[in-house]
């Protein structure tokens, strides 16, 4: 019986624990309705002498363990949070989530530390530059493709499998399609915007080799965003693990013979690793939820193109160039090159802050499209409320000793960034802020309302330009970060008013279905 245990796996059919090898026997539906879990597995393996001395299977692996501490916290996870339950995949997939980020970024901090140290104060902040365009021109297709992803693949995997195969098709071939045509415009503009809009002629050529990065790096995350659809959230850690160590194995030998070349060739293979990765994992998530994948009848799935990827790219055409543009108005004031060298190193720290939200986004996303998918308003509101509190909680620990140790955070980049500690402490103050924004945002996605995120992103980007305008004059690039904590602040307060605003009416929604 303890051996037997032990092959015990989840199932990502029939969400519980199912025999290693079995899986075929949770697919048995009547019609299109899956049959119960129980129901399943006592009707296909009586008889075969695997469980018929065990009465329920829950009970079995709870009981039947070899090792007792195993056993116990089992026991536990059980009691308060039991398979299938909301619990359960929100505390599952946030776990899963926060390993993936915690490698990520710890390879991705690892690997500036190294690319600082090699090309210098004034090499990194070009290298911020590079990746800021190339990250302008992948916004484009990432915000529209992720996400979209995301919440179709979670709300049909199980209700209507064909149409989640239609959806998730129409969206990783249009990502693809789009981010080509974006690599295009990056290489073809490079010369421009690296003499006229940075006044530095020589990253003509870093730019234009950014194109590849920009498809590896847009196709990588829009098939992660699929994979978090089917909450396979410990396989978006695996590809994590698999890009970091790609990373770190080159960012040395070819950051050291190649400079910025070597960098950009460097990110652009890591991305290429992760993504190869997550393609095998999604074939084999199709297949176990018979979910099927091509060209047939993807065009009549094109509303979502409207609803979800149009609106999602015009907010990519408000953030891409705000941001790119405060930069650039850093960029042209004296010393305004090494002050963004700074920036950039303090804004890898920020992400740092956001690691956990970031990563329990995803994972936040996937059960309210899920949620809303079945009509349950009840616990779709007190998910989200209780992620928001979760997520503003973690950020702001994490926060918290990022800001008392910034002085020597920053001289980890070296001795003439330990001058900008005060810009770490402000950008790790605005990124709680940004973290609580990130989850109320969701709301919008989830109730088909992303055109009214692309007018409060239109306000946003407004603000922001203005205010960096009006500030870096004074301040240089201490400007440019007021300017986005004050960003930042108004847009949570727009984002909490509009995500109230559907909620109400939601609950209107529910008590009117409460009286019928």
């Amino acid at each position: 019986m303890a051996i037997l245990h032990q092959t015990l796996e989840l199932c990502s059919w029939c969400d519980d624990y199912c025999l290693y090898g079995l899986w075929d026997a949770c697919r048995h539906r009547k019609g299109n309705k899956a049959l119960p879990h129980r129901q399943v597995h006592q009707g296909n393996w009586a008889g075969t002498g695997l469980i018929s001395a065990v009465e329920d299977e829950d009970q079995y692996r709870m009981n039947s363990c070899a090792n007792p501490v195993v056993g116990w916290l089992s026991r536990l996870r059980e009691r308060y949070s039991p398979s299938g339950s909301l619990r359960w995949y929100a505390l599952s997939g946030s776990i899963w989530s926060v390993i993936g980020s915690l490698v990520s970024r710890i390879f991705t901090l690892a690997s500036a530390v190294v690319i600082a140290r090699i090309i210098g104060k004034v090499g990194y902040g070009k290298w911020g530059l590079i990746l800021q365009t190339v990250t302008l021109f992948g916004r484009f297709a990432i915000i529209g493709v992720v996400q979209t992803g995301t919440k179709h693949i979670a709300e049909l995997r199980k209700t209507d499998p064909n149409r989640a195969g239609r959806s998730i098709s129409l969206v990783l071939i249009f990502g693809l399609i789009f981010s080509l045509v974006m690599g295009v415009c990056c290489v073809v503009l490079a010369p421009t915007v690296a003499e006229n809009l940075f006044g530095v002629s020589e990253l003509a050529f870093p730019l234009a080799l950014g194109g590849l990065m920009l498809v590896a790096m847009v196709m990588t995350q829009a098939l992660q965003g699929a994979l978090a659809g089917f909450m396979a959230f410990r396989s978006i850690a695996s590809s994590n693990l698999v890009q970091g160590i790609t990373l770190i194995a080159l960012v040395w030998p070819l950051t050291a013979n190649f400079g910025l070349v070597g960098v950009v060739v460097t990110m652009t293979l890591s991305w290429m690793g992760g993504g190869l990765f997550c393609l095998a994992v999604l074939i084999k998530q199709c297949h176990l939820y018979r979910i099927p994948l091509g060209f047939h009848g993807i065009w009549s799935e094109r509303k979502i193109l409207w609803n979800y990827t149009t609106p999602g790219m015009l907010i990519a055409v408000v953030m891409g160039p705000a941001m790119l543009l405060s930069q650039a108005i850093v960029a042209h004031i004296p010393s305004g090159l090494a002050g963004l060298g700074g920036f950039n190193a303090a804004s890898r720290w920020r992400m740092v802050v956001l690691f956990v939200p970031i990563a329990v986004r995803r994972v936040t996303l996937s059960i309210l499209s899920e949620m809303w998918g079945r009509r349950d308003y009840r616990r779709l509101v007190k998910a989200l409320w209780t992620n928001v509190g979760m997520v503003g909680g973690v950020a702001f620990a994490v926060a918290v000793p990022v800001m008392l140790l910034s002085p020597w955070i920053m001289s980890m980049y070296g001795a003439s960034f330990r001058s900008d500690w005060d810009l770490l402490v402000l950008l790790a103050a605005a990124a709680v802020f940004q973290a609580i924004n990130d989850v109320v945002t969701q709301v919008a996605m989830c109730a088909e309302k992303v055109w009214w995120t692309f007018f409060i992103h239109v306000i946003w980007g407004a603000q922001l330009l203005g205010c960096t305008y009006l500030l870096v004059p004074f301040w240089g690039v201490r400007g440019l970060v007021w300017a986005w904590v004050a960003t930042t602040i108004v847009h949570m307060l727009l984002n909490i008013l509009a995500a109230t605003v559907i909620i109400k009416r939601l609950s209107m929604v529910e008590k009117v279905q409460r009286d019928q």
